[in-house]
């Protein structure tokens, strides 16, 4: 029995030794647990806020169907014009979308050639 107890002991002592090898620290594996939770509470946070900022500026939201198979988008279209500026200022943004209406929700292209095609561009908006 007495040398049994000394075989598990030294096996202890072994994985103990391996454990110390590994840099294993309790505490710390805490911390980054309390990390990505609060990682994950923030994530959630503004995930629900990109929602309602969704549903506040449905307008915005600009998808359609592409006019050729292998149209690339990412050359060719820019999206619509209210997208692509930001103004810092509230006076100016009330200005500006009294002045330019509806205008702010054309669509920006490379070319007159890429608004040909998307003459019968096929533009969905969401309302929420």
């Amino acid at each position: 029995m007495r040398a049994e107890f000394d075989k598990k002991k030294t096996t202890l002592n072994q994985c103990e030794k391996d454990l110390a090898k590994l840099q294993f620290d309790v505490e710390r594996l805490k911390q980054y647990r309390a990390d990505v939770r609060s990682d994950d509470e923030k994530l959630a946070r503004d995930q629900n806020r990109l929602q309602q900022m969704k549903r506040q500026n449905h307008q915005l939201d600009f998808q359609y169907t592409n006019p050729t198979p292998n149209f690339d988008r990412t050359k060719h279209v820019h999206g619509l014009v209210a997208t692509l500026f930001n103004i810092n200022d509230k006076k100016y943004a009330q200005a500006l979308e009294l002045t330019a209406g509806g205008k702010l929700f054309n669509v920006v292209v490379d070319t007159d050639e890429t608004s040909k095609h998307n003459h019968s561009l096929s533009i969905k908006r969401s309302y929420m």
